[in-house]
């Protein structure tokens, strides 16, 4: 009979340090599972963002409380402390009352060499998945780096998104398309 496996803990690892790690785990999984099918599938960008976005929503659902009525400050500082430990840093620069800015460091339409943008891509539709499990009706926007100045990766929860708004995903995705075509040999 097979004995059960059991886990060390290191003496002087917290709960949170443990739970840290169960969610890096997790998160690398479900990214090297969203590298599998977009192999898979031919380079097909669409895999990485469904496979995020299903992330963020059983991120929404397995860690953050179960409140009916978000706020919309409260669910952006819930994001920020679930994700932060992961890497995946971004920080609130300014709000409204239906409207966050965020500074998000891993910035999906990127070129820089040190950035990985499939990686970074994920992550934005991690984000975005959390977002939408709390508002349905909302968007998350991603504005385009119009300069060098410009901050590469500001993001926008809103809850009243125009229409056009409501096409981010899908620039995100022809973007990265364009991007990932300019950097093959």
């Amino acid at each position: 009979m097979d004995e059960p496996v059991t886990t060390m803990k290191h003496p002087h690892a917290t709960d949170e340090d443990t739970t840290t790690q169960q969610l890096r785990t997790w998160r690398d999984t479900a990214f090297t599972a969203a590298l599998d099918k977009y192999h898979a599938t031919h380079d097909n960008i669409e895999t990485i963002l469904q496979t995020g976005e299903a992330f963020g929503r059983a991120l929404y659902h397995t860690h953050l409380p179960n409140i009916q009525d978000w706020d919309l400050d409260d669910l952006c500082t819930e994001i920020t402390t679930l994700l932060t430990p992961l890497g995946d840093s971004f920080e609130i620069t300014g709000g409204q009352h239906d409207m966050i800015a965020t500074f998000l460091r891993r910035n999906p339409l990127t070129t820089n060499p040190q950035e990985k943008p499939l990686d970074s891509l994920f992550t934005y539709a991690t984000i975005r998945g959390l977002f939408l499990s709390a508002f349905p009706q909302g968007e998350l926007v991603i504005t385009p780096r119009l300069s060098d100045h410009d901050h590469p990766g500001s993001l926008f929860f809103k809850l009243h998104p125009s229409s056009l708004d409501r096409l981010t995903r899908e620039r995100v995705k022809d973007a990265y398309t364009v991007l990932n075509r300019h950097e093959q040999p």
